[in-house]
């Protein structure tokens, strides 16, 4: 068998096939390579990402991972991921904290509820402040001046209906038979149309209060009623039924004993704002009259003086013919409106 030429490069002499160079990234026969991450004995392996001045960081051999590279930091006030547990709960709201959203926490009393009326007024106290008799005179003077084009219709339209209601009077009535008066007739008359009369004499005459009540009250929201507004008369039923009652309890008191008419005068003063009353709050007529009753003698030196200036300023409107009634009138029902909604602490609009 013949022999291979001698290697000059074998520094053994010998020939025969080289020796197979060690893949990249190893180092010779007999050494072996440090695993990735770890440098030469005796040097410090440098952090991934961070190489030797002047030469790309290492990249993986092949078979080999990637290094972990690692989480980006989350930034302040982050969330959770769901892996690590998910959204904290939403802290609940506190007793001071607007804005928040569920069941009010501890300490809060809820919005402040306003003076309820109806049921059983003499069960509450009313949260009234004091008013000026002068304020509420002033109050009424600016608000029929400020609207008066208003006001002079709707008076003109009472005095019409008033005109005509008085045709329903059976005393302005003559019933005959043949040439002479047939009094059986007239009697008969009389009770029969008197009653009926009556009926709708105090039904007109409430509802004609009533629309008064109802422009005086728009005033005093800062509002100038047109003379439609003064027609819809709220709760107007109750208001027919003080009224009748009211009138059959003056009729007869007055009727037994003329002496008792003081009696009137006074209770006629204690339901002084019983209409404003079942309109504004749309009670029930007795709970009208109770309401009425407590806030007069509640505050009874200032309505009772509110009273003698309206008595005062409607004697100066019935001199000049008449015709300052047509602006001291309605002053009456505006001045009030006025003190009724000033001693039940209620907004009044400014003039």
């Amino acid at each position: 068998m013949s022999q291979l030429p001698p290697d000059p490069n074998n520094p053994n002499g010998q020939g025969g096939v080289p020796p197979v160079p060690p893949p990249p990234g190893q180092g010779q026969p007999g050494q072996g390579q440090p695993p990735y991450g770890q440098g030469q004995p005796g040097q410090g392996q440098p952090s991934y990402g961070q190489g030797q001045p002047g030469q790309n960081p290492q990249q993986p051999g092949p078979g080999q991972q990637p290094p972990n590279y690692g989480q980006a930091p989350q930034p302040p006030g982050a969330y959770p991921s769901p892996q690590q547990g998910g959204f904290p709960q939403a802290p609940p709201p506190g007793p001071d904290q607007y804005g928040q959203y569920g069941a009010p926490g501890a300490g809060y009393g809820g919005p402040p509820q306003g003076q309820a009326w109806g049921g059983d007024p003499y069960g509450q106290q009313l949260q009234q402040r004091p008013f000026a008799v002068g304020d509420a005179i002033g109050y009424a003077w600016k608000s029929v001046i400020g609207n008066f084009g208003s006001w002079l219709l709707v008076n003109l339209i009472l005095i019409v209906l008033t005109i005509a209601l008085s045709f329903l009077n059976p005393a302005t009535r003559f019933a005959t038979s043949g040439n002479g008066f047939d009094y059986s007739t007239l009697s008969n008359e009389f009770t029969v149309l008197g009653l009926i009369g009556s009926i709708l004499s105090t039904i007109v005459a409430a509802f004609i209060s009533g629309m008064m009540y109802t422009g005086a009250l728009k005033e005093t929201t800062g509002r100038k009623p047109a003379v439609g507004e003064f027609f819809s008369v709220n709760n107007f039923a109750n208001v027919a039924i003080f009224a009748l009652v009211w009138g059959v309890v003056a009729g007869v008191v007055s009727g037994l004993l003329p002496a008792l008419g003081i009696l009137v005068l006074i209770a006629g003063f204690l339901l002084w704002f019983t209409y404003v009353f079942i309109i504004d709050r749309n009670l029930a007529w007795l709970d009208g009259i109770k309401s009425s009753v407590q806030l007069v003698t509640q505050n009874l030196g200032n309505n009772l003086l509110l009273g003698l200036a309206i008595i005062g300023i409607n004697i100066l409107g019935a001199i000049p013919c008449g015709l300052g009634l047509f602006i001291t009138i309605p002053m009456t029902y505006v001045a009030v409106a006025y003190a009724y909604k000033t001693q039940t602490n209620q907004a009044v609009a400014p003039k």
